[in-house]
Protein backbone atom coordinates (compact mmCIF):
# COMPACT_ATOMS: atom_id res chain seq x y z
CA UNK A 1 0.00 0.00 0.00
CA UNK A 2 1.21 3.21 -0.49
CA UNK A 3 2.65 5.10 2.46
CA UNK A 4 2.92 2.29 4.67
CA UNK A 5 5.21 2.96 6.70
CA UNK A 6 7.54 0.64 9.43
CA UNK A 7 8.64 2.63 12.39
CA UNK A 8 11.83 3.11 13.66
CA UNK A 9 12.98 0.31 15.61
CA UNK A 10 16.36 -2.56 15.66
CA UNK A 11 15.79 -6.10 14.99
CA UNK A 12 14.48 -8.43 17.82
CA UNK A 13 18.11 -9.29 19.72
CA UNK A 14 19.63 -6.72 17.77
CA UNK A 15 19.73 -9.54 15.23
CA UNK A 16 21.58 -7.95 11.50
CA UNK A 17 18.51 -8.84 8.28
CA UNK A 18 18.16 -9.03 5.29
CA UNK A 19 15.16 -7.30 3.15
CA UNK A 20 14.80 -7.99 -0.52
CA UNK A 21 12.02 -6.27 -2.78
CA UNK A 22 10.82 -8.93 -5.15
CA UNK A 23 7.95 -6.40 -7.01
CA UNK A 24 6.33 -2.94 -7.19
CA UNK A 25 7.42 0.48 -6.14
CA UNK A 26 10.08 1.26 -4.09
CA UNK A 27 10.84 1.32 -0.53
CA UNK A 28 12.41 4.62 1.17
CA UNK A 29 14.93 3.80 4.13
CA UNK A 30 16.04 5.31 6.58
CA UNK A 31 19.10 4.06 9.24
CA UNK A 32 22.02 4.71 10.87
CA UNK A 33 24.90 2.64 12.19
CA UNK A 34 24.28 0.89 16.03
CA UNK A 35 27.08 3.43 17.18
CA UNK A 36 24.11 7.00 16.89
CA UNK A 37 22.02 4.27 18.99
CA UNK A 38 22.24 6.23 21.97
CA UNK A 39 22.23 9.52 20.19
CA UNK A 40 18.68 8.51 18.52
CA UNK A 41 17.05 7.40 21.48
CA UNK A 42 17.93 10.46 23.62
CA UNK A 43 16.54 12.82 20.81
CA UNK A 44 13.44 10.74 20.35
CA UNK A 45 12.84 11.23 24.27
CA UNK A 46 13.76 14.64 23.93
CA UNK A 47 10.88 14.69 20.92
CA UNK A 48 8.50 12.75 22.72
CA UNK A 49 8.92 13.29 26.30
CA UNK A 50 5.54 13.28 27.21
CA UNK A 51 5.25 10.00 25.60
CA UNK A 52 8.22 8.63 27.61
CA UNK A 53 6.42 9.68 30.65
CA UNK A 54 3.31 7.61 30.03
CA UNK A 55 5.30 4.37 28.42
CA UNK A 56 9.62 4.64 28.83
CA UNK A 57 9.47 1.40 26.81
CA UNK A 58 7.54 3.05 23.99
CA UNK A 59 10.68 2.37 21.30
CA UNK A 60 9.73 -1.28 21.63
CA UNK A 61 6.37 -1.15 20.47
CA UNK A 62 7.70 -0.18 16.80
CA UNK A 63 4.81 2.84 17.04
CA UNK A 64 7.46 5.85 16.64
CA UNK A 65 7.90 8.43 13.61
CA UNK A 66 10.35 10.73 13.66
CA UNK A 67 11.57 13.58 10.75
CA UNK A 68 14.69 12.54 9.95
CA UNK A 69 15.43 15.76 9.49
CA UNK A 70 15.33 16.56 13.24
CA UNK A 71 16.91 13.62 14.23
CA UNK A 72 19.81 15.09 11.90
CA UNK A 73 19.41 18.45 13.83
CA UNK A 74 20.24 16.58 16.74
CA UNK A 75 23.30 15.19 15.83
CA UNK A 76 22.71 12.09 14.69
CA UNK A 77 23.88 10.74 11.27
CA UNK A 78 20.95 9.61 9.32
CA UNK A 79 21.17 7.72 5.97
CA UNK A 80 18.81 7.14 3.20
CA UNK A 81 18.19 4.98 -0.04
CA UNK A 82 15.74 4.26 -1.99
CA UNK A 83 14.98 -0.08 -2.57
CA UNK A 84 13.85 -1.28 -6.18
CA UNK A 85 12.42 -4.68 -6.60
CA UNK A 86 15.51 -6.86 -7.34
CA UNK A 87 17.58 -5.10 -4.54
CA UNK A 88 18.49 -6.13 -0.85
CA UNK A 89 18.98 -4.07 2.36
CA UNK A 90 21.36 -5.33 5.05
CA UNK A 91 20.48 -3.89 8.58
CA UNK A 92 23.37 -4.15 10.93
CA UNK A 93 22.87 -5.50 15.01
CA UNK A 94 21.56 -3.06 16.92
CA UNK A 95 20.95 -0.37 13.97
CA UNK A 96 17.71 1.40 13.99
CA UNK A 97 15.75 1.81 10.83
CA UNK A 98 12.60 2.97 9.57
CA UNK A 99 11.22 3.84 6.13
CA UNK A 100 7.83 3.47 4.11
CA UNK A 101 6.39 2.17 0.76
CA UNK A 102 5.92 4.45 -2.30
CA UNK A 103 3.19 1.84 -3.46
CA UNK A 104 2.10 -1.42 -3.75
CA UNK A 105 5.40 -3.86 -3.45
CA UNK A 106 5.87 -7.35 -2.38
CA UNK A 107 9.02 -8.22 -0.32
CA UNK A 108 10.57 -10.24 2.06
CA UNK A 109 13.14 -10.64 4.82
CA UNK A 110 14.81 -12.67 7.12
CA UNK A 111 17.04 -12.31 10.43
CA UNK A 112 20.11 -13.79 10.69
CA UNK A 113 23.12 -14.55 13.17
CA UNK A 114 27.08 -13.55 12.34
CA UNK A 115 29.81 -14.61 14.62
CA UNK A 116 30.17 -10.75 15.45
CA UNK A 117 26.83 -11.16 16.61
CA UNK A 118 26.88 -12.56 20.38
CA UNK A 119 28.10 -9.14 22.10
CA UNK A 120 24.70 -7.39 20.45
CA UNK A 121 22.54 -9.76 21.80
CA UNK A 122 23.89 -10.20 25.33
CA UNK A 123 23.56 -6.72 25.26
CA UNK A 124 19.87 -6.76 23.52
CA UNK A 125 19.02 -9.20 26.46
CA UNK A 126 20.15 -7.44 29.28
CA UNK A 127 18.45 -4.31 27.69
CA UNK A 128 15.18 -6.37 27.38
CA UNK A 129 15.77 -7.79 31.27
CA UNK A 130 16.14 -4.23 32.47
CA UNK A 131 12.83 -3.20 30.77
CA UNK A 132 11.18 -6.02 32.06
CA UNK A 133 8.90 -5.18 28.98
CA UNK A 134 9.92 -7.52 25.94
CA UNK A 135 10.62 -10.87 25.27
CA UNK A 136 12.45 -11.87 22.89
CA UNK A 137 11.48 -13.86 20.01
CA UNK A 138 13.88 -16.69 21.17
CA UNK A 139 16.44 -16.48 24.37
CA UNK A 140 19.98 -15.85 23.15
CA UNK A 141 21.18 -18.29 25.46
CA UNK A 142 18.86 -21.39 23.67
CA UNK A 143 21.22 -20.23 20.36
CA UNK A 144 24.55 -20.27 22.84
CA UNK A 145 23.69 -23.84 24.33
CA UNK A 146 22.77 -24.88 20.32
CA UNK A 147 26.44 -23.48 19.07
CA UNK A 148 27.72 -25.36 22.28
CA UNK A 149 25.48 -28.77 21.71
CA UNK A 150 26.81 -29.05 18.13
CA UNK A 151 30.34 -28.27 18.01
CA UNK A 152 31.42 -30.84 16.64
CA UNK A 153 29.01 -31.47 13.97
CA UNK A 154 30.11 -27.60 12.68
CA UNK A 155 32.99 -26.46 11.39
CA UNK A 156 33.95 -23.16 13.45
CA UNK A 157 37.03 -20.98 13.79
CA UNK A 158 38.69 -19.92 16.67
CA UNK A 159 37.78 -16.54 16.52
CA UNK A 160 33.77 -18.21 17.26
CA UNK A 161 34.73 -20.59 19.58
CA UNK A 162 36.77 -17.72 22.08
CA UNK A 163 33.12 -15.91 21.31
CA UNK A 164 30.89 -18.54 22.14
CA UNK A 165 33.17 -19.31 25.34
CA UNK A 166 33.00 -15.67 26.25
CA UNK A 167 29.38 -15.07 25.79
CA UNK A 168 28.77 -18.22 27.96
CA UNK A 169 31.04 -17.41 30.72
CA UNK A 170 28.85 -14.20 31.02
CA UNK A 171 25.48 -15.74 30.92
CA UNK A 172 26.43 -18.38 33.28
CA UNK A 173 28.04 -15.80 35.68
CA UNK A 174 24.94 -14.29 35.42
CA UNK A 175 23.05 -16.63 35.88
CA UNK A 176 24.67 -17.97 39.16
CA UNK A 177 24.75 -14.38 41.16
CA UNK A 178 20.73 -14.34 39.83
CA UNK A 179 20.16 -17.79 41.43
CA UNK A 180 21.71 -16.43 44.54
CA UNK A 181 19.91 -13.63 44.71
CA UNK A 182 16.79 -14.97 44.46
CA UNK A 183 18.14 -17.99 46.83
CA UNK A 184 19.12 -14.60 49.45
CA UNK A 185 15.38 -13.48 48.99
CA UNK A 186 13.75 -16.63 49.95
CA UNK A 187 15.80 -17.16 53.07
CA UNK A 188 14.94 -13.47 54.33
CA UNK A 189 11.01 -14.38 53.16
CA UNK A 190 11.51 -17.75 54.76
CA UNK A 191 13.66 -17.78 58.02
CA UNK A 192 14.45 -20.89 59.70
CA UNK A 193 12.15 -21.59 62.88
Amino acid sequence: MKYSTFCWHYEDLMLPSIHYSHWGKPKLWYGWPESHRENFERAVKDKCSLLFKKDPNILFDVITMISPAYLQSQGVKVYKTLQRPGEFILTFPGSYHSGFSTGLNIGEAVNFTTKTWFPYGMKCQNIYRMSRERIPVFPIEWILIQNIRNLGKTNIDKEVLIRIRDSFKSYLTDELKNRKALESKIKAFYPKD
